[in-house]
């Protein structure tokens, strides 16, 4: 039998052992999975579709949005059966750009048929009725004969909600059938237009601009959009040129991201070898000029110097400047790929594998967002296809920060 002594010996805590030079458990390393998530650190949920954005609740709860509606977990990964039908709320629009509000309620922008949608949840679940007509609204844009449709939203502090995408025309050429313009729309708190931006509500932008993924503000309400690199004024008019600003609040989801110091950073992929990729993030002044002093090498999300294809979905910065990229390496199989960088665009070798790392479901796998939980760790959000059956689950992961 273990006396008092021996007993106090093996309680001894993973922070003691490190700082008495003793190796933590491997689960313990930054990167590890966290066995206090799910089961082993994963979480699969059968409801079909793709993830297309996630938010994390002052809570600590994980709203996830996609093609399926929304879904909330609980901090452990639990689903939240309070919320909407045993955790899914149904949102025929998709949910595409999500924002959190300070009551708990929450945001979600996407597509209905051709036009714009903005949906407003309640804390559980259900569609607001005091905001647009039954909690949503939709919100055409003149010649977009081929669709408009939502991908950020962003509340700004006067509580307006601003809500970026594209507007696709007809176009003028046979090599150019289809033109993406920028699409942008602003609405007060109710969900009505806002008559003072733009015409009537919504700025329907030129082809230069194109898609908007992400959402920026400056302190004076000017409005920035990536991946184009372009600003608009608060009534929303399109500026000649893009000044260097503060940014003061962003919309999340994607692979692109603003930085406060009005930089941004995109991830994209390089071809590298008999058709093979690799991923590489680059920082962006706001100009749209590079920032040569960001210094990221291409890589895999195995560490191999050639690994098949390579590919980024969500990019996403951490409260110590540090930048996580996640998405998909595919060899055969396609499994979760996640990275975290340095500040100054290195690989930290202290995540992972030397600053990569990749984690299986099904072997038909993708990250598409990421969120940082308040102690610091990771939680990456994708989807799994069972390549046997071709379900598709919605697949979560929790990594040591």
């Amino acid at each position: 039998m273990l006396g008092k002594r021996a007993f106090a010996v093996l309680a001894i805590s993973a922070a003691s052992l490190t700082s008495i030079g003793l190796a933590q458990p491997a689960f313990a390393a930054a990167g590890g999975l966290d066995p206090t998530f799910g089961n082993g650190g994963k979480v699969l949920t059968a409801v079909g579709g793709i993830v297309d954005n996630a938010t994390l609740q002052s809570n600590g709860d994980i709203v996830v949005g996609g093609t399926f509606g929304i879904l909330r977990y609980l901090p452990n990964g639990s689903l939240d059966n309070s919320f909407g039908s045993n955790g899914l709320a149904a949102d025929a629009a998709g949910a595409a750009g999500l924002a959190g509000l300070s009551n708990g309620e929450f945001l979600a922008a996407g597509t209905s048929g051709n036009d714009f949608a903005l949906a407003r949840f309640t804390a559980s679940g259900a569609l607001d009725p005091a905001f647009g007509h039954g909690g949503m609204v939709t919100t055409p844009f003149p010649n977009a004969a081929d669709g408009a449709g939502a991908d950020a939203v962003l509340v700004q502090p006067n509580g307006d909600i601003l809500v970026g995408g594209d507007a696709l025309v007809p176009g003028t050429t046979r090599n150019q059938p289809v033109v993406t313009l920028g699409a942008l729309a602003r609405y007060s708190p109710n969900g009505t237009l806002d008559p003072s931006f733009g015409n009537g509500g919504i700025v329907q932008s030129t082809a230069s601009v194109g898609n908007i993924a992400n959402l920026g503000l400056d302190a004076a309400g000017d409005i920035f959009v990536l991946p184009a690199h372009a600003e608009f004024s608060p009534a929303g008019q399109l500026d000649s040129s893009v000044t260097s600003a503060a940014i003061t609040a962003s919309s999340t989801g994607g692979d692109d991201a603003f930085l406060s110091s009005g930089q941004s950073l995109i991830a994209g992929t390089v071809g590298f070898h008999h058709g093979a990729t690799d991923v590489k993030v680059s920082r962006f002044n706001a100009n749209g000029s590079v920032d040569a002093t960001f210094n990221n090498p291409q890589f895999t999300y195995t560490g191999a110097q050639i690994d098949g294809h390579q590919f980024p979905a969500a990019i996403a910065v951490q409260a110590n400047g540090q930048i996580v990229v996640a998405g998909a390496s595919f060899a055969g199989t396609s499994v979760f790929g996640v990275a975290r960088l340095n500040a100054n665009g290195s690989l930290d070798s202290g995540f992972g594998n030397g600053g990569v790392l990749t984690t299986n479901f099904q072997g038909n796998d993708t990250a598409r967002a990421v969120v940082f939980q308040p102690n610091g760790d990771i939680v990456v959000i994708g989807f799994s296809e069972d390549n046997t059956t071709g379900v598709v689950d919605i697949a979560l992961v929790r990594y040591l920060g």
